[in-house]
Parts: C-alpha cells; structure tokens; sequence
C-alpha cells in the first residue's frame, strides 16, 4: 500500500466515504456516468447507480472556413474521410481508398471528397498532392452535401456522425472499433469492411448499398430515428449535473446503491432462498420416501396373514 494510496484513505475517513480497494469496489460504491447511449452498447442489466448521460458533445464547435463552406456548397453528394489521431493509413491504403473513391465519382454516388489527412503518412505523398491535416468534423457533417462519413468508428466519432444523421462506412482497426462498426451494421445505419476490402469491389458494394437505391433509403431513415434519440440523451448532461448536487446531500448516495450492496452477503446471493428450496426438497424427498418404505412394509408383512385367512 503506497503513501499516496494511505492518504486517499486518510481523506475517504475524513469525509465518511467507504474505502475500495478495486475500480469495480469503486463503481459499486459512486454514481456512475456513461457518457454514450444505451443502444451502441452490449445490452445488459444497469444497477440503479449507473445512469447514461448522451455523448456530452458540447453545444459549439468549429465552424467551416471560408473555402470549405465553399467547397462543400457547390458539391451535392459528399463524402467526409476521418480516421481520428490515433490510426495511421500507409500510403498504399491511401491509393486503394483513392481508386475505390474514382471509381464511385465515376459511377455518379459521390462528386466531393473532404479528407482530414490527421495521421495518413502525408509526407510520403507525391509533391503534387494538397493535403490538410485536420477539418472542422461537427461541421462537415452537419452540411447538407454530406452523404456519408467513412471513419475507423471511434466511439466519439460514431456520436458525431449520429447527431448529423449522416451515416457510416465504418474501417475499424483497433480496441471498441470492430465491435462499434459490427454495431453500426446491425442497426442499419451503415456497413463495415476491412482494410483488405479498400480499393476492391467490395467497397464498391459497400458505397453502392449505402448512397445508391432503396436501401439507401432505409439507412437514411434510420440514421434520421438516431438523430432524434441521441439530440435528446445529449441534453442529460443538466440531468447529470442535478444527480451530483443531490448525491453531495449526506445519506442519499445510499439511495441508489445496487440492492446486492445493501444487503448481507447471504442475501445478496439468494443464500436464503437456496436454503429454503434445499429444505422443501429434502421433505419433501424424505416423506416419499417413508411412505415409499410404510408401503412397501405393509405389503411384505401383511401378505402371510391374508394367506393364513383363505
């Protein structure tokens, strides 16, 4: 046990706070916020003392440029490209993303690309090519223009998308990723592929299920239903404020421990109701049986008299 740890404790004993020892003693014990929307997670039982506060996405954000807005305005069917800070896209991904973009400007689904080159190895790129590292993504994806979003599916990036209503060609590579795009796909409001899959017709598909025909049309309906659902868990963020004004009240904090943690151990795992089942069985097996043996006894000892009698 370390100094710093021997003063949190200190302090926890000052204040009247039950000490942990794990992060998960830790939940059990604290308000909790989850700062997401129930449907993108696994779905599971939340205790009384975990509460979903929306993405907490702030009410201002970066606006366009100048030459973006302008961009964007004379485009009507827009691709956004981001794959956040952390994934970095090799110069040969960025020429199969390219053709598979030729391909879909060729075919008429998209006639604008905005690219924020962020971590794409741009200094490996030919002299001729013009790149700008970052892009206003809010923004972008609010515009009109906008049609689609192909991103890695951080999670902040999938709660940006969804308030846009713009939907996703999620390429995961790392940690929530797969799982976030698996998610996206299941929904309806857009599809994965893998890195193998750029510059295939595989993402040609892709592009074409999403920006071309009806089915086009039921993914933008669904994007547009989580539009609405996550504009309105964004506007907890009051209602988390409120939780912890009243959870700094003494003795309310023991109002949404889970019940497990305000209970003995034994009830807590139905040790009473285990006993009681064990119990009515055990009769109940125990009084089958003795009757199981009164029978058969009666029978054995009753058969030579009744012969006696004929």
């Amino acid at each position: 046990m370390g100094p710093s740890y021997r003063r949190q404790l200190k302090v926890f004993e000052e204040v009247g706070i039950e000490p942990y020892t794990t992060l998960i003693q830790a939940c059990e014990k604290s308000l909790v916020f989850v700062a997401s929307v129930p449907w993108i997670d696994q779905p599971r039982p939340v205790p009384p003392n975990v509460h979903y506060i929306g993405p907490t996405l702030s009410q201002s954000y970066e606006s366009l440029s100048h030459e973006l807005q302008q961009f964007l305005d004379t485009h009507k069917r827009s691709i956004y490209i981001a794959f956040g800070s952390l994934t970095a896209v090799k110069p040969t991904e960025f020429d199969a993303l390219v053709q598979s973009l030729s391909v879909a400007y060729h075919a008429g689904l998209i006639d604008g690309v905005v690219w924020g080159l962020m971590n794409t190895h741009a200094h490996e790129l030919n002299a001729v090519t013009y790149t700008n590292y970052t892009a206003p993504q809010r923004a972008v994806l609010k515009h009109p223009s906008v049609k689609l979003f192909i991103s890695h599916c951080g999670l902040g990036s999938i709660h940006e998308a969804m308030e846009a209503g713009t939907p996703i060609l999620g390429i995961p590579g790392f940690s929530d990723q797969p799982s976030n795009a698996l998610i996206i796909e299941a929904m309806n409001a857009g599809m994965r592929i893998s890195w193998k899959d750029v510059g295939t017709s595989r993402m040609h598909s892709a592009l074409e299920h999403i920006l071309g025909g009806h089915s086009a049309k039921e993914i933008e309906t669904t994007v547009t239903e989580l539009k609405r659902l996550i504009n309105i868990f964004n506007r907890r963020i009051g209602y988390a404020a409120d939780l912890v004004e009243m959870m700094a009240v003494p003795g309310m904090l023991e109002l949404i421990k889970p019940a497990d943690q305000r209970m003995p151990w034994w009830k807590a795992n139905n040790l009473d109701l285990w006993v009681a089942i064990v119990t009515v069985l055990t009769l109940f097996s125990a009084s089958v049986i003795y009757l199981g043996i009164n029978l058969l006894a009666r029978l054995v000892f009753t058969s030579p008299a009744k012969i006696k009698r004929l």
